[in-house]
């Protein structure tokens, strides 16, 4: 193979991985956990674009959607949304890695705090 053509092979591959990667995280994920000893049940809707998660999180227990902000790079996952529980304003994190295309694991902040830890499955 010509030196420019196995360039050229290489960034096909590197960008259908990219590709492959971000259809991984876009989806709807239920998310179990536990945040300072309370059990976490949720599904979230996550939106990849260039890097950038946009997407919602339903929690059934409030009856809400919540927005969410977040990043994916490599097999890195992040999102966060904001929430007022008991009048306390708190951000929620969700720091995780992507196991397989169905399975998210990691941490679980509140306010950047560790709190727990959740597991998220297609």
């Amino acid at each position: 193979m010509q030196k420019s053509h196995w360039f050229t092979a290489v960034l096909g591959a590197l960008a259908l991985a990219q590709v492959a990667a971000a259809a991984a995280v876009s989806g709807a994920w239920k998310v179990a956990g536990t945040a300072n000893g309370m059990p976490i049940k949720i599904t979230c809707t996550l939106r990849e674009k260039a890097g950038a998660l946009s997407g919602s999180c339903y929690a059934p227990d409030l009856q809400r959607t919540l927005p969410i902000k977040g990043k994916h790079h490599g097999n890195s996952v992040t999102w966060s949304y904001p929430i007022n529980y008991q009048g306390q304003d708190l951000q929620i994190g969700y720091d995780g890695t992507l196991k397989s295309a169905r399975e998210i694991a990691g941490d679980i902040t509140v306010n950047g705090s560790p709190a727990g830890q959740f597991t998220a499955k297609k």
